[in-house]
């Protein structure tokens, strides 16, 4: 994985290390702590929220939990 490392408390600005996998991570803080992973697959893994101030365009499936799924089970107890 090539890693690209930014420290608010270093004397440079950001640190590179790089190999032949393909996968690009992107880490922040004085102990670095991964913030982005980018597969070679073309996916992108967040560690933490996602802020949106724009428009966004989703051509693919969107994947999100389940809540109700079991509600009326509960209230409908005679199912």
């Amino acid at each position: 994985m090539s890693t690209i490392s930014a420290s608010t408390t270093s004397t440079t600005a950001f640190k590179v290390t790089s190999d032949t996998t393909g996968t690009l991570v992107f880490q922040t803080g004085a102990t670095p702590t991964t913030a982005v992973t980018v597969g070679t697959d073309q996916s992108v893994t967040l560690a933490g929220n996602l802020t949106v101030t724009g428009s966004t365009t989703n051509t693919g499936y969107l994947n999100a939990p389940n809540t109700f799924g079991f509600k009326n089970r509960i209230i409908n107890g005679g199912m």
